[in-house]
């Protein structure tokens, strides 16, 4: 059921226009993530919600109550800022009672509640500490404590974990969404780094200059993006200029033809980009004879070993493919060998020009 509805949001400053026609519902529960570059407007949705920023147009409910004209603070709307504003002369409890005081709770009540959120993430025994006596991965949980103290209707979560290195990331995101989980509660969360989006969020919606490329589940914003920018921004992908041969075919500029997973929308004889994810290419020992699978014979250009994977560029005239590998017998081949690639028609896609926002 329909929980946060956004319908139409639009938004200027000056004559620059960061919000164009947004719209989008979540239910209850839902984690949605707003993915982007900066200055696609994900951002400044998050102020619309949060009420920061009046819209020039375009409406926000929850529950089917308009939130129009509704200043901040009579939102009940849980916020956890970038840089997590802790403020510095407050000992943790006070950062995390602040909200609760502000809306007039007794003491027992607020001392129970702080209580409660400093146990859920797990730093009791930081109550009479400074924000700058913590961690960076302990700021952000005293944060997010603050954040949910209050039992907010929506939680909206800004870049939160862009302050961390990236070791500490990791383990502050599988933490973050424990919380999420325990919590359940309906959270929209900004962030430009498309694993925290995919790792976190029940639906992504992809943001570019100021649209909604594309919203969907993680998987299908992956193996299935709408345009060749979703396409880049949400991974890796080999992009090749084409020309579809029906709805399945595609002559590709000096490399031929090749099978593609089947498009009714991808109209014969038009330009089109041929996309493939670097990890769905494979080394093949010769050609494929049979047609099951799509083959290109190249030279190794470079080489890099990263441990968990072996990246290669293979060139084949002017084309270069980048390919990920992770086959021991991978290391076995060297710059200069000659290598025969393949992939599965279902593994490679059409992209019409009219819809390449690159």
């Amino acid at each position: 059921m329909e929980y946060l509805h956004v319908a139409g949001l639009e938004h200027s400053y000056g004559s620059q226009r960061v919000l164009e026609n947004v719209s989008f519902s979540i239910r209850a529960g839902e984690r949605l993530c707003l993915l982007g570059p900066s200055g696609c407007g994900k951002t400044t949705t998050l102020q619309v919600l949060a009420g920061f920023v009046k819209p020039d147009r375009g409406q926000v409910t929850i529950k089917g109550e308009p939130l129009d004209g509704m200043p901040p603070e009579k939102r009940n709307i849980g916020i956890m800022f970038q840089n997590y504003a802790l403020f510095p002369h407050m000992s943790v409890f006070d950062n995390v009672a602040f909200g609760l005081r502000m809306r007039g709770l007794e003491k027992k009540e607020i001392t129970t509640r702080v209580g409660d959120a400093l146990t859920l993430v797990r730093l009791p025994h930081t109550a009479s500490k400074r924000p700058a006596q913590l961690s960076g991965g302990e700021q952000q949980r005293i944060a997010f404590a603050r954040a949910i103290v209050i039992r907010p209707r929506l939680l909206l979560l800004d870049e939160p974990f862009s302050n961390l290195d990236a070791r500490l990331r990791l383990e502050m995101r599988t933490e973050l969404l424990d919380l999420l989980r325990e919590l359940d509660v309906a959270t929209v969360m900004v962030t430009h780094d498309q694993e925290e989006a995919m790792a976190i969020a029940d639906r992504i919606a992809v943001m570019y200059k100021g649209r909604i490329e594309q919203i969907d589940i993680p998987n299908e914003v992956y193996s299935n993006p709408s345009s060749l920018f979703v396409a880049r921004f949400v991974g890796e992908t080999n992009v090749f200029d084409g020309r579809a041969m029906g709805h399945d075919k595609v002559m590709v500029d000096g490399l031929g033809e090749f099978s593609v997973r089947k498009n009714q929308s991808i109209a014969n004889n038009s330009k089109v980009k041929l996309l493939v994810r670097p990890e769905h290419i494979e080394l093949a020992e010769k050609a494929d004879m049979n047609g099951q699978w799509n083959t290109v014979e190249g030279t190794v250009e470079r080489l890099l070993f990263l441990g968990h994977r072996t990246e290669w560029v293979v060139r084949k005239g002017e084309a270069r493919f980048l390919v990920w590998q992770s086959q021991p017998h991978s290391l076995m081949r060297k710059v200069g060998d000659t290598v025969t690639l393949r992939w599965r028609p279902s593994d490679c896609f059409l992209v019409a020009s009219e819809h390449v926002n690159a």
